[in-house]
């Protein structure tokens, strides 16, 4: 069950990184077309972490450095305090 939980913290990781591209290429389409707060944070959060690159990149360190980030409930800790909800 362990490998299995790590195995989609990872899918869901890869798709944080994927979904953070396809907002920078549509924020350079329609830069009035913004995030709301909370998705802006964590595109802060998966930003710092995952920079923008044109070239040829080995991805893993950075791709678990992100999963780390995202499901230590840091991410959803700092989502929270942003928005006040905590």
């Amino acid at each position: 069950l362990k490998r299995v939980l790590d195995n989609v913290a990872h899918i869901l990781t890869i798709e944080c990184f994927c979904g953070l591209k396809g907002l920078r290429y549509r924020e350079e389409m329609d830069p009035d077309n913004c995030p709301g707060v909370g998705s802006q944070i964590l595109i802060k959060i998966i930003g710092d972490r995952m920079k923008h690159s044109d070239d040829d990149t080995f991805w893993a360190p950075h791709i678990e450095e992100l999963k780390t980030a995202l499901f230590d409930d840091r991410a959803v800790d700092t989502v929270f305090s942003e928005l006040s909800l905590l």
